[in-house]
């Protein structure tokens, strides 16, 4: 039904076949009752079991291949607190001697002396497993003198093992705890706080010998075991197998047990009541007591404690039960641990013989209870301590390796660029090129996200205060110079197409013709109402459209070889351009005075105007080049047409003024 999770855990199996019908909580076999989970299972009543795959004999099988078919059976201790077996099967240190406990010392349970008398062949192959596991160690098996029956069976079946032998102790409660076993078969007693690994022995129960030797050789999971019903309200007591998961009510009802007022699980010692009998049987229910109500005393309120000492005389760990109740009243955990309350076996002892009916051994369990949780949450608090310091160290390795790999890069990227600044040649020039520019990338965008702080000088320009942007800024702007100047010159170059310069030179007609239809369109359109502002914007107008004209001409005219002259004349001409502009913005600024001054001062400065566009017209004259000769020809008409059209509208206006 499950499967082992860690280590310390052991699957669960059905105990029969049938229907799961819910996964839900209900009450545990424990004295406090609370609930967990459980699955239930509706059996069929067929007990329909699946292929068993069953062995002969274990030769051909490793210890791990042994130790996973005793995990996967679900084997854990029958005799005690229900230890994960393969896990003792598999010591870390070696073991010299394998104890099997067959010492049942508590009255009222008779599992183990029934198991023995009827199983003893299979108990002897399971410890032979057991003991092939931890390396052959020696093989002891402790039964207690008051069990003949079973002591005699064990015997017949040691026959075929002379290396195993049979230790009768006598019958003395409570013989039958482990750490009170080993002083009696070894005479060594166990560390307080240890384990009898820590002298060499390991102790098996003689219920998980019979279970191992079924999950080996029969196939078998722990799927039942034996359990004792006995008490003076159980009309017929005895030893039945019962498969685990069992309702313990279902168990009694079936034994006919329906007026049981108490029910103890365990013996009348070790055991412990039962707050809910709805309650599964468990791996380690080896007994169930149904007592009457004078056959074991009922429990009443405790008084409080004389200070006899009998609890003391009592103990077998030799331990002093009154100052542990002293200190786990207090919740004092230091102090019950510096008494080693972890050795108390919770026998009993102490509470049977207390006089004030205290109970000592209820108040030990809540104790060790309560230590193991608190040291539960230590582990983890120190667990969760050295996770966050070693995520803190990988973070701080991880910080340290990016900045080292950073401090790297830069350093490759500055000495390529380095390189690539002195002209040297590099062992790999592409990837130096490559770092170079990467280089200059990562400077572009830091600049972009800060840019450079700002300073302005005495005229209040603003300049950045970086030498090293200025020098970048001034190589920009020596490197336009530089493409500017060539562009100039291919442009200034002889054509070698005719077809091209007469294009340029048509279409330097036509721009001429249209502002000089444009300018007589206006002069002729214009309404007079003064002669003398009259004849001012028409002289201005013929001055601006001469100007014009004069730039058209010196722009699209065919270049001469020279690319010096060209230039000169180009700067003639935008020097008389801006002349011409600066006369007519101040003739349309200033107000008129006196008409007859203002014409004499504007045909005064029609004429210089129309003086300098005719010298700079003359100076960007064309020479003749290796084109059509025709072409060339026809273009120069169509610029004196252009003109002499000009100069006719100019006249018509100026009639018009005298008029």
């Amino acid at each position: 039904l499950t499967d082992a999770t860690h280590g310390m855990s052991v699957p669960v199996h059905a105990p029969t076949s049938g229907e799961i019908i819910a996964i839900t909580t209900a009450a545990s076999n424990h004295p406090s009752g609370l609930p967990e989970v459980q699955v239930v299972l509706k059996a069929d009543g067929k007990d329909q079991w699946c292929p068993l795959e069953t062995k002969e004999t274990i030769d051909g099988l490793t210890k791990p291949q042994l130790l996973e078919l005793i995990q996967n059976a679900g084997i854990s201790g029958l005799g005690g607190a229900g230890f994960p077996t393969q896990v003792k099967l598999s010591p870390l240190q070696q073991v010299q001697l394998l104890l099997i406990n067959g010492v049942e010392c508590e009255p009222y349970i008779t599992a183990d002396d029934t198991l023995m008398q009827a199983r003893a062949n299979d108990i002897v192959k399971g410890s032979a497993i057991m003991a092939h596991l931890l390396g052959d160690p020696t093989v002891v098996f402790a039964i207690e003198s008051d069990k003949p029956q079973a002591i005699e069976a064990i015997q017949l079946a040691l026959l075929d093992y002379p290396q195993f032998h049979l230790k009768e102790i006598p019958t003395k409660y409570p013989s039958g705890g482990e750490r009170q076993l080993v002083q009696i078969i070894t005479g060594q007693e166990v560390p307080s706080q240890g384990l009898p690994l820590d002298l060499g022995v390991v102790v098996q129960n003689v219920g998980t010998a019979f279970a191992v030797k079924q999950a080996v050789y029969d196939g078998k999971p722990l799927i039942e075991r034996v359990v004792t019903l006995t008490g003076d309200r159980v009309q017929k007591p005895g030893n039945h197998w019962v498969l685990l998961g069992t309702p313990i009510q279902a168990l009694l009802e079936h034994h006919q047990v329906t007026d049981s007022e108490r029910l103890i699980v365990g013996g009348p010692m070790m055991g412990y009541e039962l707050p809910d009998k709805s309650a599964p049987v468990i791996k380690t229910t080896n007994c169930l007591i149904v007592p009457g109500k004078k056959e074991l005393a009922q429990p009443h309120n405790a008084d409080p404690c004389i200070r006899c000492g009998a609890c003391a005389e009592a103990c077998p760990a030799s331990l002093l039960p009154q100052q542990l109740h002293w200190y786990a009243q207090a919740k004092d955990d230091n102090k019950l641990t510096e008494h080693n309350l972890s050795d108390c076996i919770e026998c009993g002892a102490c509470a049977y013989v207390c006089p004030s009916s205290i109970p000592l051994v209820l108040e030990y369990r809540q104790a060790k209870a309560r230590i193991r949780q608190s040291h539960d949450e230590q582990q983890q608090a120190e667990q969760a301590r050295l996770r966050f310091e070693a995520r803190n160290e990988r973070l701080e390795r991880e910080k340290k390796a990016r900045e080292l790999k950073h401090k790297q890069a830069a350093e490759a990227r500055m000495k390529a660029t380095k390189q690539v600044m002195q002209g040297s040649n590099p062992t790999d020039g592409k990837s130096a090129l490559i770092a170079a520019a990467l280089a200059r990338a990562k400077a572009k965008k830091q600049q972009q996200i800060e840019p450079p702080k700002t300073q302005t000088d005495e005229q209040g320009h603003l300049q950045p205060d970086n030498a090293e942007a200025i020098a970048q800024r001034e190589a920009r702007k020596a490197k336009a110079r530089a493409a500017k100047r060539a562009q100039a010159q291919s442009e200034n170059s002889a054509p070698t197409d005719s077809g091209a310069v007469a294009q340029d030179a048509r279409v330097a007609a036509a721009i001429a013709r249209a502002k000089a239809k444009r300018a007589q369109t206006q002069s002729e359109n214009s309404a007079p109402t003064d002669s003398g502002t009259e004849t001012q914007d028409a002289r201005v107008a013929a001055a601006v459209a001469k100007a014009k004209r004069a730039q058209a001409q010196n722009e699209y005219n065919v270049p001469t070889d020279s690319g010096t002259e060209t230039q000169d004349t180009r700067v003639a001409a935008a020097v008389a351009r801006a002349k011409a502009k600066r006369a007519q913005a101040q003739s349309e600024i200033n107000s008129p005075a006196d008409s007859g001054t203002e014409s004499q001062d504007a045909r005064v400065a029609a004429a210089v105007d129309r003086a300098k566009a005719k010298r700079a017209q003359h100076q960007a004259s064309p020479i003749e080049v290796s084109s059509s000769d025709e072409e060339n020809k026809k273009a120069r008409i169509a610029v004196a047409v252009a003109k002499a059209k000009a100069k006719q509208a100019q006249n018509k206006k100026d009639s018009n003024d005298r008029d």
